[in-house]
């Protein structure tokens, strides 16, 4: 997609604001990819894995559609929250979400990618991107059953929107029943253990004996966005 230098000069604060907000994290290369379901509690699965959240950067879909709502990126409509708008602007914040990535990776900085598998083919890409970039990967889901996430996914929305109409927060994101049960179908299931397959393999920088020099062609991560 291409955006006007305005646009790119707003997406750019952006980035370098959320980076900046993790100067405190550690650069020692770890990286966790946790996923689940809308609703699913990730941070209790983050802490049953002995992962402390405060020593790494978490970025996700849902972090950046705040970030953009909060500083007005997302086009006004009479009526409606700014996250009930976020539609609009969905793949602007995945491109955000990546260069915040690279420029972390770039770092070494230790990240959580919270994902949900919508997309597994950049899940996967990313896994194989930080084993090259030679990172301690490790993947976290989040088990919860369909109907119970529908149903949390609906109380969270109808919560956020009423906190809104209260002068609070940026409203909910509507994510259609349909849309997560999709994400609970065998695709997804398999699309997981792809995630854990790539992890258990040997990075690229080791088949090239580069671990521990902390090289990194930056140029392989683009091509695997690319695809």
């Amino acid at each position: 997609m291409i955006w006007t230098g305005e646009r790119n000069r707003q997406q750019g604060q952006l980035v370098a604001g959320m980076y900046r907000a993790a100067a405190g994290v550690p650069c020692e290369r770890s990286a966790v990819i946790a996923g689940g379901l809308p609703g699913a509690d990730k941070d209790a699965a983050l802490r049953r894995s002995g992962v402390d959240p405060s020593r790494y950067l978490t970025v996700s879909i849902d972090a950046v559609l705040d970030q953009m709502a909060s500083a007005r990126l997302i086009p006004e409509s009479d009526g409606l929250s700014p996250l009930m708008r976020a539609g609009q602007v969905h793949a602007e914040a995945q491109h955000v979400a990546k260069r915040v990535l690279l420029r972390a990776l770039m770092d070494g900085r230790n990240l959580i990618l919270d994902i949900s598998l919508a997309s597994w083919r950049a899940a996967e890409a990313w896994t194989y991107a930080l084993r090259f970039a030679d990172y301690t990967l490790t993947a976290v889901f989040a088990d919860i059953g369909v109907d119970e996430a529908v149903r949390r996914a609906g109380e969270a929305h109808r919560r956020e929107e009423e906190e809104f109409r209260r002068g609070h927060g940026q409203g909910g994101r509507v994510i259609p029943a349909a849309a997560i049960r999709a994400l609970a179908s065998p695709v997804a299931t398999a699309a997981g253990n792809r995630i854990r397959w790539a992890i258990g393999a040997r990075s690229a920088g080791a088949i090239g004996g580069t671990v521990g020099t902390g090289a990194f062609p930056g140029g392989a991560v683009i091509a695997m966005l690319r695809s």
